[in-house]
C-alpha cells in the first residue's frame, strides 16, 4: 500500500482527475495481485454471515479502514 502511495505521489498528473472509487480500484487490483482471495472495496456485512466464495478457503473476511 506504501508502494502504491509513492507511485500516485511521483505521477500526480496521472491520477489528479481520478475520482475516488477509480483511485480506489488501481489500490483493489494491487491487492488482488498479492493476496489470495478477493479484495473489494466499499463492502460492509453488518452482521450477516454471507462470505465472499473466494476468501481463500477459510471462509474469513478481514476488514482494512
Amino acid at each position: 500500500m506504501d508502494d502504491m502511495s509513492v507511485m500516485m505521489e511521483r505521477s500526480p498528473t496521472a491520477f489528479e482527475r481520478l475520482e475516488e472509487e477509480h483511485l480506489r480500484t488501481f489500490y483493489l487490483v494491487v491487492l488482488n495481485g498479492h493476496y489470495e482471495g478477493v479484495a473489494t472495496g466499499e463492502n460492509l456485512q453488518c452482521g450477516r454471515k454471507d462470505r465472499h466464495p473466494y476468501s481463500g478457503g477459510n471462509n474469513r473476511n478481514v476488514f482494512i479502514a
